[in-house]
């Protein structure tokens, strides 16, 4: 301790660049981790997609599922582009589903699909596309989820997933045979 007082004693310069660097040190030991969302760990990214997982669960009240999914996206939307937001933003768009919330399935799914198209993830496009299609079927809208499920039914093709084909083909077939337009309908 007295080494450096005397140090200190010697020029005006040296207890300058002290205290500013005491400064810094305070400075930096005073900050909150979590001010920057998107500094998360592993942890944190894993509470993220356990959030989202939890506020799908019916059993929760329809307030506490909002309040999971409200704090899923503060970390959502501080994320970059990647494949981890768009796997946030898939889960999250069908919560909002679940919760029988349209206005902010409609707004997450074409955020979700969006950036799939910026990725170029065809496999999260066409995921997309049959979120829609489930939507637009569950609300009569009949022209519009077949359109959906045709376009997904044309990625899950050319991406070589017949199992995901078959079952856009399906979707695709039941709204037909509502309609009674049976020249592209399977039954």
């Amino acid at each position: 301790m007295i080494k450096i007082i005397s140090l200190l004693r010697s020029s005006p310069l040296r207890i300058t660049l002290f205290v500013a660097g005491l400064v810094l040190l305070i400075l930096a030991c005073n900050r909150d981790s979590t001010e920057n969302p998107s500094a998360l760990t592993e942890v944190d990214t894993d509470s993220v997609m356990e959030w989202l997982q939890k506020s799908r669960d019916r059993n929760l009240g329809d307030a506490e599922r909002l309040d999971l999914i409200r704090k899923s996206l503060k970390y959502i939307e501080s994320r970059e582009n990647d494949s981890t937001k768009l796997q946030y933003l898939s889960v999250l768009s069908r919560s909002y589903e679940r919760l029988e919330d349209s206005t902010n399935f409609r707004k997450s799914n074409i955020e979700f699909t969006n950036l799939a198209h910026d990725l170029n993830d065809s496999l999260e496009i066409a995921n997309s596309y049959w979120d829609l299609g489930h939507f637009f079927t569950k609300y009569f809208v009949r022209d519009s989820a077949f359109y959906y499920y045709f376009n997904a039914q044309k990625i899950y093709q050319e991406l070589g997933q017949d199992k995901y084909s078959g079952r856009m083909l399906y979707n695709m077939a039941v709204p037909q045979q509502k309609e009674r337009d049976y020249s592209g309908s399977l039954g």
